[in-house]
Formats: C-alpha cells, structure tokens, sequence
C-alpha cells in the first residue's frame, strides 16, 4: 500500500501487509491495517494505491494483481481507495421515479461506441429521449486496462471506467438521466 502523491518518490517504498486465512465457504482472506508507521504521506487522507501477490514459502507464485472487487482502479495493476476525502457530489434526482414495468423503453448501450464517455452520453439524451426511450442498459463499465473489452474482464468489478469519467461521470449520467425521468 502507497499513498498516491508518493508512488513517482522513489525513497518511499510501499508497506507491505500479509493477509490472514479466515476460511469459510469462500475461502477469505482478510487484514485490518492502520494506517501509521510509512513515510511520505502515508496515514495521511488521500488516495491509497495498493495491489496482491501470491506467495507460497515465501516466493512469488503470481505475478502482482488487482483486487478484483475494489470499486477504484489506479494505474495499471493498481486497486485504490480512499481515506477521509470528502464526497462533494451534488445529487439532483430526489424527485425520480422508476417507470412501471409495463410502460419501459429500455436502450442497451455501451458507452464507447455511442459516444464516446458519459458526458458524450449526456450529450444525446435528447436524442434518447425523442426515441421514446427511458430506461439506460449500460453495457459493463468496468475499468479495465485492455483498450478492447467492451467491460468483459474478469477484474475490477465494481470500479468504474476511467476513460469514461470514473464514479463522478457515471453519478453525473444518472443525474442527468433522472432530470429527464
């Protein structure tokens, strides 16, 4: 694990934290970690960097990888996540209602290839709209780090597509789509 403002520095290494078996139907893994005793800007609010290697003996078996269930993605084979940085988005959808089964218009859509990002979506909404559509399928999103995926890959399930706008852009599609019901 490494806070992001130090991954370039090169005399801050990453701590280093050894997962503990907890076992189960699904073979868990766990560690409750403080975050204390790095250098840089480690313990600090920010962003964290952080990603898994398989050892057996003590020697790699794997090579390094994401966590395949973070819900933000760095760089690479990075898995991020946040400590104490504020949530600043502005939802407007109080008001929206989900149509009744019956009277959905459902358009399957993968981002890239409609229009680019979510703001690109955003941008033919009422194109959308003066189809009769209100309801958005979006295709996987997932941040991947192949160029073609169409979001099928088996990692980062859960973190949003950078390229497309990340937590933030999708949050920004769904309000806007909630504006237009």
């Amino acid at each position: 694990i490494i806070h992001k403002d130090d991954q370039f520095t090169p005399s801050i290494q990453p701590v280093e934290y050894d997962m503990e078996w907890v076992g189960g139907d699904y073979g868990l893994w766990k560690k409750n970690i403080h975050l204390t005793g790095g250098s840089g800007h480690f313990g600090q609010p920010g962003s964290y960097l952080y990603r898994y290697q398989l050892l057996q003996n003590g020697h790699g078996i794997t090579s390094w990888f994401s966590d395949p269930f973070c819900t933000q993605s760095g760089p690479g084979t990075l898995s991020l996540f946040e400590v104490d940085v504020p949530n600043n988005f502005n939802w407007q959808d109080s008001g929206f209602k989900v149509p009744l089964i019956n009277d959905l218009v459902v358009y399957e859509l993968m981002v890239e290839e409609f229009n680019q990002d979510f703001n690109g979506v955003i941008d033919r909404l009422d194109y959308l709209e003066g189809l009769g559509i209100n309801a958005i399928e979006l295709m996987p999103a997932t941040n991947t780090k192949e160029f073609y995926h169409w979001g099928y890959m088996p990692t980062s399930y859960f973190a949003v597509e950078d390229r497309y706008g990340g937590r933030n852009g999708l949050k920004h599609l769904v309000n806007e789509c909630h504006k237009r019901n």
